[in-house]
């Protein structure tokens, strides 16, 4: 094997690949050769590479399949560590968690000084795991990779901070727990809390970047950096990836808001990356029917964020489109787009956007969606649909329910399938009794149709048989 072009996927450089790198050896090269020392500070390189203006340090998604300078290191490794990186890009899942358990052994013994000279090229295999693998057990493992580098060599990280990081928010907004606990741990070990503010302030351009391109790419594209998956698997990483990115994105938005300068330069960034500012948006299109619920809910979620922490106005502008997907969500049966609509994506959009319902069918559509809603318990997502359904009610304004009304918490269960008091049973039956009302309304209204024309098509034929 050609350790020139190791990786992943075992997969040989293609005519663009080649072309690429020879154009890339005429400008000089890319890359963060001069940062690389053992001795330079985590947060003098994060200053540098924040006050960097330079386009050619650009991040996208497949640039981490391009690290130069992890490959050189690879090539100086010894006999060892080479036999377990290679373990690392077999298909079968079970290879992969020995050669991570191996690597972790093995770091464990390591000087800070030989852990420094690998650093690189185990960050440029933790994003790739974290970016491509399926399994969550072999992700996990990769983070306890990363603390292992963490406790020992923490200095050693600098250099790489900004291929890291990116992908370090992901795997802390990873769909899987035991991926999160293990991702939170190591970050806080190695940031701790009065300084990740600053360390988001000087990373997240490079988050962004990263996220611009799941956001902007065809989903086809970005599938083919998986290898040889089925297409269920792909289906399944991709909507990993991109909920995991969209909901780092809206969780950030707390930490961001510690300090003014970041909280300023984040939204600032948000919305240029979201093209808040312009007539078409990437998010919209995350909330079509086209997208897996993971991917859906996660962009709720950072609407949510969205609504709180930038000016109404941006939203307002893409109210048409966004309205559609938000309250025609009522009725997918789906508890994870359910229970984060009814926690708060819903009120939150109705209250901020009035006009919305100006941009919807509500007779034909969204009436229909709603009752069923009501009548199949948020499809599971009970207990935050009987919390808020009176006040959501209350914003509706072709139903005038009075909004102190509430239900009693002690009154859903658990399971969210029974209401046990008369007192939520008598609320919940007025408010299905009023849209029953409308449907029955809408029944009427057809029945008089058709009585009239069965009418006027009787005395038609009378008239022919009379004359």
């Amino acid at each position: 094997i050609n350790a020139e072009y190791m990786g992943i996927n075992m997969k040989a450089p293609s005519k663009k690949d080649k072309v690429k790198k020879t154009e890339k050896g005429k400008k000089g090269g890319q890359g963060l050769e001069g940062f690389h020392d053992t001795g330079t500070n985590l947060f003098g390189y994060l200053s540098q590479a924040y006050t960097s203006t330079d386009s050619s340090q650009t991040r996208t998604v497949s640039s981490i399949y391009e690290d130069e300078e992890a490959k050189q290191q690879f090539q100086q490794m010894d006999p060892q560590l080479k036999l377990i990186f290679k373990k690392l890009q077999k298909k079968d899942g079970e290879t992969k968690t020995k050669g991570l358990l191996e690597l972790k052994t093995e770091l464990e013994s390591k000087t800070p000084e030989e852990l420094s000279a690998i650093a690189g090229y185990c960050v440029y295999v933790y994003s790739k795991l974290i970016a491509t693998v399926r399994d969550r057990k072999i992700r996990a493992l990769a983070n306890g990779v990363l603390r292992v580098l963490v406790a020992r060599t923490k200095k050693s990280l600098g250099g790489h901070i900004d291929k890291l990081m990116p992908f370090w928010y992901m795997a802390m907004n990873d769909p899987a727990a035991d991926v999160v606990n293990v991702a939170m741990e190591s970050y806080n070990m190695c940031f701790p809390k009065d300084r990740q503010a600053k360390v988001l302030l000087l990373s997240y351009k490079a988050f962004f970047e990263l996220v611009n391109e799941y956001l902007k790419t065809p989903k086809e594209s970005i599938m083919e950096d998986f290898g040889s998956m089925s297409d269920a698997d792909k289906e399944e990483v991709y909507e990993r990836v991109v909920s995991s990115s969209l909901k780092a994105v809206s969780q950030l938005f707390t930490l961001a808001a510690t300090d003014p300068e970041l909280k300023k330069n984040y939204a600032d960034g948000v919305v240029e990356m979201l093209m808040l500012e312009e007539a078409e948006s990437p998010l919209a299109r995350f909330l079509s029917g086209k997208y897996r619920s993971g991917i859906r809910a996660a962009a709720l979620e950072l609407i949510v964020s969205l609504l709180e922490n930038i000016e109404g106005t941006l939203i307002k502008a893409h109210e048409a489109k966004l309205s559609e997907f938000v309250l025609y969500s009522v009725g997918e049966n789906n508890l994870q787009i359910q229970l984060t609509l009814w926690s708060k994506a819903l009120l939150k959009f109705v209250r901020t956007c009035e006009d919305c319902w100006k941009h919807i069918n509500l007779k034909k559509a969204f009436l229909n969606r709603l009752y069923q809603c009501l009548r199949k318990a948020a499809f599971g997502a009970a207990p935050p649909l009987y919390k808020n359904f009176i006040v959501f009610l209350s914003l509706c304004p072709f139903l005038k329910i009075d909004p102190a009304a509430k239900l009693p918490e002690a009154a859903v269960q658990k399971k969210g399938k029974d209401v046990e008091s008369a007192e939520t049973s008598s609320v919940v039956s007025e408010a299905e009794q009023k849209i029953e009302t409308t449907q029955e309304q809408k029944k009427d209204e057809k029945e008089e149709k058709k009585a009239t024309t069965k009418k006027d098509k009787k005395k038609k034929k009378k008239k022919k048989k009379k004359k």
